[in-house]
């Protein structure tokens, strides 16, 4: 919920009861071609970049992105959809950026399908559906609300060497009346640590930029080679679960001026365990509003999973969270993520 000048703007159901001082208004690809024709997607050229038209009438908060992508060519977009639904490279090949006000870096910068939740660049049964970002039935969305006092410009990179792509796609925003103190930008940044460091654990958020929020990861992990831990758990565990030891990592959350070397505000026992699930998630993938795992494989070593937090874990100054690779660090890994928060 926010309120500006004692009106309230909430993107929740239960704000639908409540008078909205606010405009809809909305960006696309869509465009008129002469007075009878039109077009609805845009050809997006090898290591070319397509961007929306910029929203320039702030103060407002952009509530919904969708979009959906194919070759431009209509007959190998149904060969693409029908013969390779299950791995699709294009998804870590195109990259979203958006920029809000006069800032010269992107507050979200990652690979498409990282973003909306798919990882391993894999669009499958169990994708992403959760009440933030997600995947349907060949589209993708985002619901995240976000703020900016002027202006946002929303950017889609085509990457690929050779390969032309199609874009489809739509942002919607509410103009509103204000853009006060307590507002606070959304930020969603892309990284990988291939392999992972022994011995130092893999940082999914580290901000000194408060006050802020963290509200969530999409987190991939491979694992590298075969386990040959003592971990007696772990061992049990892999005859029975896959070689998923990795797992046996706990997520830990400092804030503010808590000694990062000291015990930390919050601390999971295990890493399925912070994602909601139990026992190397032995029951296999799911996806829930909140939390799901869209990807695993156990003879490819491998697991995507999402955790968000709808009411956020909050910091006046800083953060810091960290997921231990293995027990103590021990495992070599390739581990992947997009970090979601809200800062000043």
């Amino acid at each position: 919920m926010i309120i500006i000048n004692n009106l309230i703007y909430r993107s929740d159901t239960a704000g639908l009861a409540y008078v909205k001082n606010t405009k809809c208004k909305q960006v696309s690809t869509h465009a008129h071609i002469g007075k009878k024709n039109h077009q609805d997607w845009v050809e997006i050229e090898p290591k070319s970049t397509y961007t929306f038209p910029e929203i320039n009438d702030g103060p407002g908060i952009v509530n919904c992105i969708w979009i959906t992508m194919a070759p431009y060519k209509l007959s190998s977009s149904l060969n693409w959809y029908s013969r390779a639904s299950a791995k699709l490279p294009m998804l870590r090949l195109m990259r979203i950026r958006i920029y809000f006000d006069d800032e010269p870096e992107p507050r979200v910068d990652s690979p498409v399908g990282d973003f909306f939740g798919s990882g391993f660049s894999e669009y499958k049964k169990w994708q992403c559906r959760s009440a933030f970002v997600g995947m349907t039935s060949g589209g993708f969305y985002c619901y995240f609300p976000m703020p900016f006092a002027k202006k946002c410009r929303v950017e889609f990179e085509n990457t690929h060497k050779k390969k032309k792509l199609a874009l489809y796609g739509a942002v919607t925003y509410h103009k509103i009346p204000e853009f006060t103190e307590d507002l606070l930008y959304f930020n969603a940044k892309f990284q990988r640590q291939n392999p992972t460091t022994k011995g130092k654990p893999y940082v999914i958020l580290d901000d000194n930029n408060g006050p802020g929020h963290y509200v969530g990861v999409v987190l991939n992990m491979k694992r590298y080679g075969w386990m040959w831990n003592l971990n007696p758990i772990a061992w049990t565990l892999s005859l029975f679960l896959g070689q998923f030891d990795f797992m046996e990592g706990n997520l830990k959350v400092w804030v503010d001026d808590e000694d990062r070397e000291g015990e930390p505000s919050i601390e999971y026992t295990g890493t399925e365990d912070y994602f909601m699930g139990a026992w190397y998630f032995m029951k296999g993938e799911f996806s829930h509003l909140y939390h799901g795992l869209t990807s695993m494989s156990k003879w490819k070593r491998q697991i995507s999973v999402y955790r968000f937090h709808p009411d956020g874990i909050p910091y006046k100054k800083s953060i810091t969270v960290n997921i231990t690779v293995g027990e103590w660090n021990e495992v070599k890994a390739d581990y992947s993520s997009v970090t979601y928060w809200y800062s000043k």
